[in-house]
């Protein structure tokens, strides 16, 4: 897959609050990688509602997302829409990319 121009760009929070911080970790917190896979999917079901995830063939974590940080995640995907591209960056520092793998209007593989 030859890779577009971020097609989609979105900025968000990591919510303070947010319950994963109470166990993971106490005195140092932060965001679990299961739980940033599980925004990144969404992210990805929220902008093709028609497509589920059916594979991830790549994903680095190369960074720490902390409680409070200011992300942007940046879909990038061509047609066929088979697989996206998704990275998050917190202040110009990639935090995790790798490729989701789609199928459309299929069920999410287990």
């Amino acid at each position: 897959m030859a890779v577009t121009e971020p097609a989609i760009v979105r900025e968000f929070r990591v919510p303070a609050t947010h319950a994963c911080f109470a166990a993971h970790f106490p005195g140092r917190p932060l965001v679990p990688g299961a739980l940033l896979m599980q925004w990144l999917c969404q992210a990805a079901l929220w902008q093709f509602p028609d497509y589920r995830v059916v594979a991830v063939p790549s994903m680095k974590f190369l960074r720490p997302l902390l409680p409070g940080d200011v992300c942007t995640l940046k879909l990038r995907y061509e047609l066929p829409l088979d697989q996206v591209r998704v990275e998050l960056v917190r202040a110009g520092e990639t935090i995790c990319q790798g490729v989701l793998g789609l199928r459309q209007g299929g069920a999410t593989s287990r």
